[in-house]
């Protein structure tokens, strides 16, 4: 008798060609599925930090511009205060001069 007329399964069973994995096999499956989640939300945290810190630099130089503004500002009234302290003074003095002589 031929096999092909007895109408054989000859066939391997799905386990035998695709064994089942160990349960170790999985837990690492799913450690590794954890730690891609974890590194994702770190990959977040990193650029949202970046950006903060860029924004920071931004707000620092701006500040540093209008501390530069501010201390020529305070120079001129400075000045302006010291002439008029002066020309004060010498308003005292020449008061004094002429009640004198």
């Amino acid at each position: 008798m031929d096999p092909k007329d007895m109408n054989i399964n000859t066939k391997l069973p799905h386990t035998a060609i695709n064994p089942p994995l160990p349960n170790g096999y999985y837990t690492k499956m799913e450690e590794a599925e954890r730690y891609k989640e974890i590194i994702g939300v770190l990959i977040q945290n990193y650029n949202k930090l970046l950006a903060l810190a860029e924004l920071k630099e931004k707000e620092l130089a701006e500040s540093k511009a209008e501390a530069i503004e501010v201390k020529k500002h305070n120079t001129k009234m400075l000045i302006i205060a010291l002439v008029s302290a002066g020309i004060a003074f010498a308003s005292l003095v020449a008061t004094v001069l002429i009640a004198v002589l």
